[in-house]
């Protein structure tokens, strides 16, 4: 039996709670869990990575800690033992966005254990007219360094058809200038969910799902109404937008601050654990 929590306090993963370049969770974090649970609430991690990276993040660090995970942007929810899967892409979707992306975005494919990157045509053209899109002003000389920076980022193994994994989610990654009217209007018509993660990548969703459309379901689950969000970036809005609270990292984008009831600065979650108190 799994007990009915009073709110759920959903956090967003990198840049919000965890930093890709230290590879560990801040003591810090797993003390902010304890206080939720103690508050009566349930913790939900809340990324753009496969549920499979959240549980190799945090598998050390939480014992018999029960907390809930939204992965793939929305795609994936784990709680309580039990996997949802609410969207995903069958070949001939995937196929699709590539042949009408390709030739101006990377475009990297998820499935719950691998990622793959598709290419349209010869690679080194392909990276190099990305990278130029990207920063269009680099010298000659230096363009070797960018394309391995480049690579090493963003790219993974060739993709092949024959894999047997669901595609949860493509990742696009490029220049947002190149994302013409055009461009949108093939991703409304196909119910595509298209929201930027980073400077240079983008999240496109089937089925127009988004990790709102995933904390709505562990809503439903928990029988639990009330819920905080912790983030940092543009594809937590949809979460900022329908919060109870909204805490947003103190160097998320000015257009997205504008949606915080309160500022924490990255490695202090002091104001999160303050507010759990009227709570108890």
């Amino acid at each position: 039996m799994i007990d009915v929590p009073n709110i759920i306090v959903a956090s967003d993963l990198d840049g919000t709670i965890y930093k890709d370049s230290e590879k560990q969770i801040d003591p810090k974090v797993i003390g902010l869990i304890d206080c939720v649970s103690t508050a009566g609430g349930l913790f939900c991690v809340c990324s753009g990575r496969t549920v499979n990276e959240i549980n190799n993040i945090f598998s050390k660090y939480l014992f018999k800690k029960e907390i809930a995970m939204i992965g793939s942007g929305g795609v994936e929810l784990s709680y309580g033992g039990h996997n949802y899967q609410l969207s995903q892409y069958s070949l001939n979707e995937m196929n699709k966005v590539i042949e009408e992306l390709g030739h101006i975005f990377l475009i990297n494919v998820y499935t719950s254990d691998n990622k793959y990157t598709c290419l349209l045509r010869d690679s080194q053209s392909v990276l190099k007219d990305i990278v130029e899109s990207i920063i269009p002003s680099y010298s000659s000389h230096s363009v070797n360094s960018l394309m391995y920076n480049f690579v090493s980022r963003y790219c993974y193994q060739p993709f092949v058809n024959s894999i047997e994994k669901p595609i949860l989610k493509l990742e696009i990654v490029g220049n947002e200038l190149n994302v013409t009217e055009e461009i949108e209007k093939f991703f409304k018509d196909n119910n595509f969910y298209f929201i930027k993660t980073s400077k240079y990548t983008f999240d496109l969703i089937n089925n127009n799902v988004n990790k709102l459309t995933a904390l709505n379901l562990l809503k439903k689950i928990c029988n639990c109404e009330k819920f905080w969000v912790m983030g940092d970036y543009y594809n937590d809005v949809c979460l900022f937008q329908n919060a109870d609270k909204a805490f947003i990292e103190s160097n998320a984008p000015l257009e997205i601050k504008k949606y915080a009831n309160k500022i924490f600065d990255f490695g202090s979650w002091a104001e999160i654990i303050d507010d759990l108190g009227e709570l108890r």
